[in-house]
């Protein structure tokens, strides 16, 4: 089977959607399947892959390359990619890796416009019931994957010498100022727990100013941003992640890598993460600094589990071998 995907974009970025792309990529070549990948996203060095990548190959690249395809899929929708439609009728099938509506809850004409491309696709295979939730039509869910190859757990959590990670963009609907908050709140308590905070963005300077505002120095670490092997051996060195995102999140692939390092898990409530994290974890209300600090205490002190026990079961339903298993089972039940 040919199978193209379009990704605005791809490596050498890194983000949610630039991973599942080149994973499902991957696994769909490794499955003897043809695979073309199309992204308006540039690089300096030489792909190196097992499937085709096309750069800004412009529209006689992409247009030979969707003819000659079986199967077209989007991750989102991109109303660049889609104009081929107007001239070939394909099946195509859009993985929605977020809703189109803003923070605020509302939604532009260029969102409306995305949920009216999105009816007309053969299927709409999204991350989540909750962005599921928004699609009118076609619709299965099928849970964003993990690179099980990367990330495990190898230290026991008794024996894990660091308390609390947090993974991810430095922006501010990610929360980690209220998490840094909360941690201040624990000091007050007499609870001298430390914090690593692994990313980057435009939220840095900020948060060094908010840890120097709560004298906490010498309890918040910044590692920037890290990566394969070496994320995981840092995840195992620390009992518990917290993922304290403001907005409501589509998924969360990051609590998925902190439950396969072995991390307790604290995600906020509304959106996707809780599931990602099924029942092997905590979830508090969205922004709420007393709930992150009172489950941070609980987490710590406890020897409550969480729901561990049944974490191999749940992490086996998020690899990049069953969901990329999973997409192809759909595209056969729909042929």
């Amino acid at each position: 089977m040919r199978i193209l995907i379009y990704s605005p974009y791809f490596y050498p970025r890194i983000g949610g959607v630039e991973v599942i792309a080149r994973g499902l990529a991957d696994k769909f070549t490794q499955k003897g399947h043809e695979v073309t990948v199309v992204t308006d996203t540039a690089s300096t060095q030489t792909d190196e892959f097992a499937f085709k990548v096309i750069r800004n190959g412009g529209i006689k690249a992409y247009i030979k390359a969707f003819k000659s395809c079986n199967v077209y899929m989007q991750m989102n929708v991109s109303l660049r990619g889609i104009y081929p439609f107007l001239f070939f009728r394909k099946p195509f099938y859009i993985y929605h890796q977020n809703t189109y509506y803003k923070n605020d809850g509302s939604i532009t004409l260029n969102g409306r416009l995305k949920y009216l491309i999105a009816s007309f696709a053969k299927c709409n295979v999204c991350c989540s019931g909750y962005v599921a939730y928004q699609i009118i039509k076609n619709k299965r869910v099928i849970g964003n994957p993990y690179n099980e190859d990367i990330f495990h757990s190898d230290i026991p959590w008794q024996q894990r010498e660091q308390d609390i990670v947090f993974l991810g963009r430095l922006v501010s609907d990610k929360g980690c100022d209220v998490l840094v908050e909360a941690l201040s709140l624990l000091h007050k308590q007499g609870i001298k727990v430390k914090l690593s905070i692994i990313g980057d963005g435009a939220e840095k300077s900020n948060l060094h100013t908010l840890v120097e505002k709560y004298q906490l120095n010498s309890f918040v670490k910044f590692y920037g941003s890290v990566s394969g092997k070496n994320l995981n051996d840092l995840l195992n060195q620390h009992k518990v992640m917290v993922v304290p995102s403001l907005w409501k999140e589509p998924f969360g692939i990051v609590a998925l890598e902190g439950l396969a390092a072995g991390c307790k898990l604290i995600v906020s409530e509304d959106g996707g993460l809780k599931e990602a994290i099924g029942e092997c974890g905590v979830t508090i209300p969205n922004g709420n600094t007393n709930a992150i600090a009172d489950a941070i205490r609980k987490c710590m002190l406890d020897t409550e589990n969480y729901g561990q026990q049944n974490l191999s079961k749940h992490l086996k339903g998020f690899t990049l071998e069953s969901i990329s298993n999973k997409y192809l089972a759909l595209i056969n039940e729909l042929s």
